[in-house]
C-alpha cells in the first residue's frame, strides 16, 4: 500500500488526515473533479453545506451535525488547498486573520472596553467592525450587508441597521402594509406588480423584525407545516 494511503485502515483522523485526503483528491492521480474545483465553483457548495449543518442544528440531530460540520470544514480546507495550490495564501494566513479579528473586535476582552451583557459584548463587536472596514457613513453601513446572502436575511439586517441608524424603519408598519396591499391589487403592469411586490415583501420582513422573528427560519417552519398538511 502505498504511504500516501495509510490512513486507509485508520479508525481514528485527525485534521491533517483531513488535509492529507484532500491534497491526494487534487492531486494528479487524484479525483478529475475535486482538480477541476475553484473558489468561483465551490461558491453554492458552502451556501448548500451551511444549510444543511442549519437543519440539522434545527432538528437537533447531534449525528447530522457531526456530519455537516465535517462537511462545512472539507469546504474551508479546499478553499486552501486551492489558494495554496495557486499560491494565493496559505493555512497560516487564514488562521492569522481569524485571530487577529477575534482579538481586535473583542476588545472588551483583549482591551479596556466595558460589557457586561450580551448586547453591549455584540454591540463592541459591531462598532470595531465599522472601524475595521472603515465605515463612516449610514449607507456605507447598509452597502457592508453582503448582497449575495439570503434576500430575507439581508433584507432584515439591512432593516435592522437602518434602524439603529435612526431611519423610521419600524413605525406604522400595518397601515404602510394595508396601504402597499391596495396599491398591489391595482396593478397592472408586470413591471409594477414586481416592485410593489417586493416593497410589500420588505414591509412585511420588517414587521417581523421588529417583532423579533426571524423570517427564514420562520418561513421554513411555516412551509414545513404545509407540507405536513398536504400530506
Amino acid at each position: 500500500m502505498s504511504q500516501q494511503y495509510d490512513f486507509l485502515t485508520k479508525q481514528v483522523f485527525t485534521k491533517e488526515d483531513v488535509v492529507e485526503i484532500l491534497n491526494v483528491l487534487r492531486s494528479e492521480n487524484g479525483c478529475p473533479w475535486d482538480r477541476a474545483q475553484t473558489h468561483q465553483t465551490l461558491r453554492e457548495t458552502a451556501i448548500e453545506e451551511a444549510y444543511e449543518l442549519s437543519d440539522a442544528i434545527a432538528k437537533n440531530d447531534l449525528e447530522h451535525i457531526q456530519e455537516e460540520l465535517g462537511d462545512v470544514l472539507m469546504q474551508v480546507y479546499h478553499h486552501i488547498g486551492i489558494a495554496q495550490d495557486k499560491g494565493e495564501f496559505s493555512e497560516t494566513d487564514v488562521y492569522n486573520r481569524l485571530c487577529q479579528k477575534l482579538i481586535t473586535r473583542h476588545t472588551h476582552v483583549f482591551g479596556d472596553v466595558k460589557a457586561n451583557t450580551g448586547e453591549e459584548a455584540l454591540a463592541v463587536w459591531n462598532a470595531n467592525k465599522q472601524k475595521e472596514h472603515h465605515i463612516q457613513s449610514l449607507a456605507q453601513y447598509l452597502d457592508d450587508v453582503p448582497v449575495s446572502m439570503n434576500p430575507l436575511l439581508r433584507a432584515q439586517k439591512v432593516q435592522n441597521r437602518a434602524h439603529k441608524g435612526g431611519v423610521a424603519v419600524y413605525e406604522n408598519l400595518q397601515e404602510k402594509i394595508q396601504e402597499k396591499l391596495t396599491q398591489f391589487d391595482g396593478c397592472v403592469a408586470q413591471q409594477d406588480f414586481d416592485q410593489t411586490g417586493g416593497d410589500l415583501l420588505f414591509l412585511v420582513l420588517a414587521l417581523l423584525k421588529k417583532n423579533h422573528v426571524n423570517a427564514d427560519v420562520s418561513l421554513a417552519d411555516a412551509i414545513e407545516r404545509f407540507i405536513q398538511k398536504v400530506k
